[in-house]
């Protein structure tokens, strides 16, 4: 789909999409001078082990850029469990967290944007439009489908009103020299 996407906004000529892990990929430094990751490295565990990766991959000067799910504030105990089985957040810190494992990375020039309230305004607006069209996503993707997707969005949807999930976007740098 990201390659059918590229190609109908013109761009397949400077974009290549990888499905791969990224820990073990097959790529040789200074390979990108860009690497963009949406709603991915909360799933991934070892996430400062992933960053020294990226930075080493970039070129001189490439940028990293990341929008992600962060903790905001504790998670109550009865949250865990959505936490760890229904959004699979494995790597849920602080933004302090993230920034610190992008320096240590060796990424320089971070800017840490929080987007919580945005999100918390979109994964509200995203279940109301899932759960408005029901008996078409139920035609389309089937009972069990509609019905897992459904506890997702609501489960994002709490933590974000709980005050305890939120979004965030990084930006960073490798540097122009060493």
């Amino acid at each position: 789909m990201a390659t059918r996407l590229t190609a109908r906004c013109g761009l397949a000529q400077h974009v290549t999409h990888v499905c791969g892990d990224a820990l073990t990929a097959a790529f040789p430094d200074t390979t990108f001078n860009a690497i963009v990751s949406w709603l991915a490295l909360l799933h991934i565990p070892e996430r400062p082990r992933l960053l020294a990766r990226l930075a080493r991959m970039l070129r001189r000067g490439g940028q990293c850029y990341i929008e992600d799910l962060f903790q905001r504030a504790p998670f109550a105990q009865s949250d865990l469990p959505d936490v760890r089985h229904t959004i699979f957040g494995v790597t849920l810190t602080s933004i302090a967290d993230y920034v610190r494992d992008l320096h240590e990375a060796g990424f320089t020039e971070i800017t840490a944007t929080d987007l919580s309230d945005d999100w918390a305004t979109f994964c509200g607006a995203r279940m109301a439009a899932w759960q408005a069209d029901r008996p078409r996503h139920v035609r389309v993707h089937g009972e069990q489908i509609y019905t897992q997707l459904d506890t997702f969005y609501k489960v994002v949807f709490r933590l974000f009103g709980s005050g305890s999930l939120g979004g965030v976007r990084l930006v960073a740098r490798v540097a122009l020299t060493d």
